[in-house]
Formats: structure tokens, C-alpha cells, sequence
């Protein structure tokens, strides 16, 4: 066998996106979560990754280069960080397995945050989250969950967080 293909589907953390198929190496698809979001308010989006190949996945892996952080609109004072500010949870809700911020059967908890940086901190591409690529044929749906820190205060208004996700598969 030649060197092992690869298929990249990049992704930004920011309304349902539409179908966003991988025909190439990088894809780059709509944001995940847009819209205003309130301090401590859940805002939730669900990525289905999809084998629709014959090539069977050895490797499913998923990582972030940056997150960005910055005012809405120049007219609003930089202030609080939203990449440090707002809590990330990654949940296989096919195996029922959350990966981040801690790996664990069943739901991500509430009790361990783990924010955008942090994802980006420990999830690099040198050291991808590896997530299960069992029944990528019929579709394995993740449930990304971002939860700004009910903490934070009026400097957070107007802030905008901007975190890419890079999808990897490699067929085996």
C-alpha cells in the first residue's frame, strides 16, 4: 500500500450548517454556532462524520490550530477573552462517550471545564484528539457544546470567539 490517504474537513465553532461533504483535502464548511450567546446558555451544534467511501477508516482525529478572540465590532472595547472564557464539551453520542474536557463514559459533565484554549492548548496536530472511527458507514454523530462562563462580566459583551476544527480520517 502507498502512503495512507487523507481527508481533512475543517470546521469553525461560531445554525445548523448544511451538509458539508469532504471532496478534497481541506474543506472548509459553514460556522457550527453563530448568533448571540448569554453567559452560563448552552449553545449546542451536532457534526455527523460520514464514511460514504468504500475505503475503510483507520483513524479519526480531530484537532485545532487556533482560537481568536476579538471585539464584535470596533466601536466595542476589547475586554474579556472568549478563547479562555468559554467552556467546550465534545460528546460521541453514538458510543455515548464524551472526549473533551475529560474522556468518560456517558455525558460530558459539568463539574471540569475546559475552554476553547484549552482545546487548542492540548489538541494540536502533533497530538489530535483520536475519536472512535467505528460505524463511520452509517454516520457518527458528535454533540460540540460551548457554555460562555456565567462569570464573566459587561467586558464580554461583544466579544467574539472564533475556534477552527480540523476533521482528520485516515483510510486504512
Amino acid at each position: 500500500r502507498g502512503a495512507a490517504a487523507r481527508r481533512r474537513l475543517r470546521t469553525k465553532l461560531v445554525r445548523p450548517p448544511p451538509p458539508c461533504p469532504a471532496r478534497g483535502p481541506r474543506v472548509r464548511c459553514e460556522a457550527l454556532l453563530t448568533g448571540l450567546q448569554a453567559p452560563g446558555g448552552p449553545a449546542t451544534a451536532h457534526v455527523t462524520i460520514t464514511n460514504a467511501g468504500t475505503l475503510p477508516v483507520a483513524t479519526l482525529d480531530l484537532w485545532s490550530t487556533v482560537c481568536k478572540a476579538s471585539a464584535a465590532a470596533a466601536s466595542k472595547p476589547a475586554g474579556a477573552n472568549l478563547c479562555t472564557g468559554t467552556w467546550l464539551t465534545l460528546h460521541d453520542d453514538n458510543h455515548d462517550l464524551c472526549y473533551f474536557p475529560v474522556k468518560a463514559q456517558g455525558a460530558c459533565t459539568t463539574a471540569v471545564h475546559g475552554s476553547f484554549s484549552d482545546f487548542v492548548t492540548r489538541h494540536s496536530e502533533k497530538n489530535p484528539l483520536s475519536l472512535s472511527p467505528d460505524h463511520l458507514g452509517g454516520g457518527n454523530v458528535y454533540t460540540m457544546t460551548a457554555t460562555i462562563d456565567p462569570s464573566l462580566g459587561n467586558e464580554a459583551q461583544g466579544q467574539v470567539a472564533d475556534l477552527d476544527f480540523i476533521w482528520q480520517i485516515t483510510n486504512g
